[in-house]
Parts: structure tokens; C-alpha cells; sequence
């Protein structure tokens, strides 16, 4: 299992990802809120080789600028 915490921003967002071990698999690595950020989040997370059903994410419902990434990653059946 894996969870995957995304700290969203006006400028950049963070993410991270840790194992059902607490360890850290992904240390924080920054993205933008565009086609290519979040290409590189997904990149980030599909090398974790695993199940969609293995991972958990979180982020913050900053105003409204965690939507556009909600939407993506939905849309991608995260």
C-alpha cells in the first residue's frame, strides 16, 4: 500500500510518497499545475509498479486550486 500526500500551491505543489511502513519510497519532488506537472506526478507514481487500489492520495481542497488535479487524477481512476 502505498499513500500519496500532495501539498497544493499558488506557484507549485509537493509530493510525496510513503509506504503502509511509513517509509518514504518517492522523496518530495515539486510539479506544476499543467499538462506537464502533472504528467510528472503520474510518471513519479506509476513507477511505483503497482495497483491503482494500492495507493491512497491526499491533498489539501485549497480553494480551488487542488480542482483541476482532482479532475485529472480521476479521470485517470485514481
Amino acid at each position: 500500500m502505498y499513500f500519496i500526500g500532495i501539498d497544493i500551491a499558488k506557484v507549485f505543489n509537493v509530493c510525496c510518497v510513503v509506504d503502509d511502513n511509513e517509509k518514504i519510497v518517492i522523496k518530495p519532488f515539486p510539479f506544476n499545475s499543467t499538462a506537464i506537472g502533472f504528467k510528472k506526478l503520474i510518471n513519479n507514481i506509476e513507477s511505483l509498479n503497482c495497483n491503482k487500489e494500492e495507493i491512497t492520495i491526499a491533498m489539501e481542497a485549497t480553494g480551488l486550486l487542488f480542482e483541476n488535479l482532482y479532475r485529472y487524477l480521476k479521470n485517470l481512476n485514481y
